[in-house]
């Protein structure tokens, strides 16, 4: 069940009273709506966004905003005040927050939300304060831009925070709450989220440790805010590029074979039992072992696509697949005596593909094999080697690098929240000469006549799911779609068996010899003025 917008600004409104014992220069200001009434509740806050002494500034940040239903930390308006002759002055800092109510389950839920998305203003605050940056935001708008390493790390910082400002407030499980919720969404596809930029789950053992510390000092929940900073400062600096480059060799797999439609346990399977890299290993163990998804063995993962293993293995597979693929179809041509099986596996590996679903591929093939059987049918030769030869032939046309560059770009797409049809399909082959045979066998399954039916009868059944789930950081839940004449295709923008305490140690060792002190001051952590 979904908060209320009221619920949001309650919230907001006691978040703002506890960072005035950190940032008295700094308030919030939280635009909450439910999906598909961000643009009008923008139109309603503007006038108190204007009274602000930075509103003017502030106004700018929400014209530069992407029109989407997410909620998200937009940026931070400064104005300074002079006071005495110019002998002083005085910040006033306002941090805008959108957020949707409709993504939320319930209060707790928003308000962890809320401090990881405070996290990013209180960070953007610190950041303007620096000497070199102090002259330059005196006055304007502060828009977050951020490499994907340094988002990367920003949200780990955000992630701690946000968990012990929520376990300083009695929620005691909320370390491990969202380390599980983190490893969950790193396994499943989500549009719009990147689990990529949520390292939190290597991270946790170390938060865990550092609040249980902190949380020793009679001060503390006294000074949450800035225990709560302390904290996040403490686990961040522990994890460098290295620590979040492992993370990605974990997180970027599992949801690509997400997004193929594999299952939690046939990932942490491939991630734990097949990958050669130990750090990709011991992750897929402690995700396993926050999370209790057991990892599929690797017997039954024989045979099936595997993200995590090297290119050269992943095609050795597909063709085997593919072979399997014809001599099923084959042996079923010759017993109906038809070409048709030929052509409906095809028309269903056309509409697999359009979900990305690469493995085994040979429309084309399959569509030309279809052909040469049914001739050979006609002048008596044998149908099966007719086929075979025709099949074997087409299927050279297209080797495993090409369908999975294209099956990438798919990926891609629906991770942004498109649904991908035939024509968005049609549109990325004409751009690609090397997908010339994908494009033919699209259009031979799009004429066919058993296929239109098929989709009528489909269509008519039911309507399409949102490719958006009900969870924070994730696209709208009516996810925007390609245009009818062909898709936008768009550029990303910057904004698992064994032991599992062992497996958390080893994790943990890993982390702290690759990890080191100090903080990033790497240039895309400026601000970026209006």
């Amino acid at each position: 069940m979904s908060v209320t917008t009221d619920t949001l600004l309650r919230l907001c409104n006691a978040i703002n009273s506890q960072i005035s014992e950190t940032h008295k220069s700094l308030k919030l200001h939280c635009i909450a709506y439910h999906s598909g009434q961000r643009a009008e509740a923008i139109a309603l806050d503007e006038h108190d966004i204007l009274r602000h002494p930075a509103g003017q500034y502030a106004r700018s940040i929400l014209r530069r905003r992407v029109e989407d239903d997410s909620s998200a930390f937009l940026g931070l308006a400064s104005a300074t005040e002079r006071l005495w002759f110019g002998l002083s002055s005085r910040s006033h800092l306002l941090a805008l927050l959108t957020a949707n109510a409709d993504i939320y389950e319930d209060a707790k839920q928003a308000r962890q939300h809320l401090y990881h998305l405070v996290w990013h203003a209180l960070d953007l605050c610190e950041i303007r304060e620096r000497p070199i940056y102090r002259e330059k935001f005196r006055n304007g708008p502060m828009i977050p831009k951020r490499s994907p390493m340094n988002q990367a790390r920003a949200n780990l910082r955000a992630d701690v925070f946000s968990a012990a400002m929520m376990a300083m407030q009695g929620e005691k499980d909320a370390i491990a709450k969202l380390a599980r919720e983190r490893s969950l969404r790193a396994l499943t596809p989500n549009a719009g989220y990147r689990a990529e930029d949520y390292p939190y789950i290597i991270a946790m053992e170390a938060a865990q440790f550092a609040y249980r510390a902190a949380s020793k000092n009679p001060s503390a929940k006294v000074r949450m805010v800035h225990t709560a900073l302390q904290i996040s400062e403490e686990v961040g600096q522990t994890f460098e590029e290295a620590s979040i480059r492992q993370w990605w060799a974990f997180s970027q797999p599992a949801q690509d074979m997400a997004w193929r439609g594999y299952r939690m346990e046939e990932i942490l399977g491939a991630a734990v039992n097949t990958s050669d890299d130990p750090y990709v290993r011991a992750t897929g163990l402690l995700i396993y072992e926050v999370t209790g998804v057991m990892p599929s063995s690797s017997a039954n993962l024989a045979g099936v696509y595997n993200a995590y293993a090297d290119a050269e293995l992943s095609a050795r597979c597909h063709n085997e697949a593919v072979e399997e693929v014809f001599e099923g179809i084959v042996a079923q041509g010759v017993f109906e005596n038809s070409g048709n099986p030929f052509l409906a596996a095809a028309n269903e590996q056309n509409h697999r593909l359009t979900e990305g679903k690469i493995f085994g591929w040979c429309a084309s093939a399959l569509q030309a094999a279809a052909g040469a059987f049914e001739s050979a049918l006609a002048d008596g030769s044998s149908p099966s080697q007719a086929a075979r030869k025709e099949f074997e032939q087409e299927r050279s046309k297209t080797d495993w690098d090409t369908i999975k560059k294209l099956g990438d770009k798919i990926i891609e797409q629906r991770r942004f929240g498109y649904a991908v049809t035939f024509t968005d399909l049609l549109e990325l082959c004409r751009q690609m000469p090397e997908f010339t045979p994908v494009r033919n066998s699209l259009e031979n399954t799009i004429k066919d006549p058993s296929f239109q039916r098929k989709l009528e009868a489909a269509a008519d059944l039911a309507a399409e799911p949102s490719l958006a789930p009900s969870s924070p950081h994730a696209a709208p839940k009516t996810a925007p779609r390609a245009a009818p004449g062909g898709p936008q295709f768009a550029t990303p923008a910057p904004g698992l068996g064994g032991n599992g305490n062992g497996a958390r140690m080893r994790h943990i060792s890993m982390a702290q010899q690759a990890g080191k002190s100090g903080k990033s001051t790497d240039n895309s952590d400026e601000g970026d003025k209006a």
